[in-house]
């Protein structure tokens, strides 16, 4: 299938491109109206292209977002994103030129859904992506820890993000959550827990629908699904059009053997990316070539959200802004 065509972008059009789009499905858009435009720019998407009054107008974009920590996260020099009140970081965003706040969440049950929604519209600051790493990093969580309870309770709280997801048409990542490989456990016994939970929280998310991206992270922090060709096997084994892969550009320049053959093998799945310098920092306070980085990232045919998550130092105020300015100008 090339495309699905939606033939009208307005009340009814609109939310249905939006919902095939979210599961993963490149969208033809057809509307006489200029109206539509913004609206259509606003979709992190594959939305494609866009008939305005017999003229066929080619929309691929990439667009940026920001990591933000939820209010439940403890504050901490580990967490990538940036902390405090959400508002603020909100405000910010909006001022320098943002599109998107990638949510950094911990857990839904003590966060306010309603305030979060609210800021999203008041500042036109887009959710696109849940991100679930501190549920293993401050939340202890995985879906291969050897007890039990902690792997049902890591799928119940993945319910949960889910749950929040949805209304914003948001993906959800897995990282760290998926777990890791232990002595005392085989090997097998390990990816047999893993792909169970992978099963099972897709099929939730595809009720709600709702796009999960499983990010390849490096050996260093994660001995489980390193590379970007680990991440492409595991999403072929899934075969779910709601199980789709995302890139890390610090695990690829760590785990990688190319970056652009990556981004080539990668396209059909991937929809998100992380982006930071080599060193974790942001982009520019590094040794990383982003407008080479970037426009392999284009030439591969990539549209959608790029987020930058990075260690907030030496102070977030100053790497939220240092951020965009080296990554917008290559987009």
């Amino acid at each position: 299938m090339n495309a699905i065509g939606i033939i009208g972008l307005g009340r009814m059009g609109m939310p249905t491109a939006k919902r095939f789009i979210h599961a993963g499905f490149p969208v033809v858009g057809y509307d006489i109206r200029q109206e539509a435009i913004p609206q259509i720019l606003n979709i992190q998407s594959r939305l494609v292209r866009v008939a305005l009054k017999g003229e066929i107008m080619v929309e691929g974009t990439i667009k940026l977002s920001y990591f933000v920590a939820t209010a439940e996260l403890r504050i901490d020099e580990k967490v990538t994103a940036y902390q405090g009140d959400m508002e603020t970081a909100f405000h910010k965003l909006r001022k320098l030129g943002y599109d998107g706040a990638e949510l950094m969440i911990l857990d839904p049950d003590f966060v306010d859904l309603d305030r979060v929604e609210q800021l999203s519209r008041e500042y036109d600051i887009e959710i696109p992506v849940l991100c679930t790493g501190e549920v293993y990093g401050q939340g202890g969580l995985s879906f291969m820890d050897p007890d039990q309870s902690i792997r049902t309770e890591a799928i119940l709280r993945m319910k949960k993000i889910i749950d929040f997801a949805s209304p914003f048409g948001a993906q959800v990542n897995i990282g760290r959550l998926r777990g890791q490989f232990s002595m005392e456990i085989s090997k097998e016994t390990s990816l047999a827990w893993m792909y169970a939970a992978f099963e099972e929280v897709t099929d939730y998310a595809a009720e709600r629908g709702v796009m999960l991206i499983l990010e390849p992270v490096p050996y260093i922090f994660c001995n489980n699904i390193n590379s970007t060709q680990d991440g492409i096997a595991v999403v072929r084994r899934m075969g779910r059009e709601n199980f789709r892969l995302m890139a890390d550009i610090f695990s690829m320049n760590l785990e990688d053997i190319s970056m652009e053959r990556s981004f080539k093998d990668a396209q059909p799945y991937l929809t998100h990316v992380h982006v930071c310098d080599s060193n974790r920092l942001a982009p520019g306070r590094g040794n990383l070539d982003f407008a080479k980085i970037l426009g392999m990232l284009k030439a591969a045919g990539y549209t959608g959200y790029i987020s930058a998550e990075i260690n907030q130092h030496p102070d977030q105020d100053l790497v939220i802004e240092e951020a965009i300015n080296v990554l917008r100008p290559h987009l």
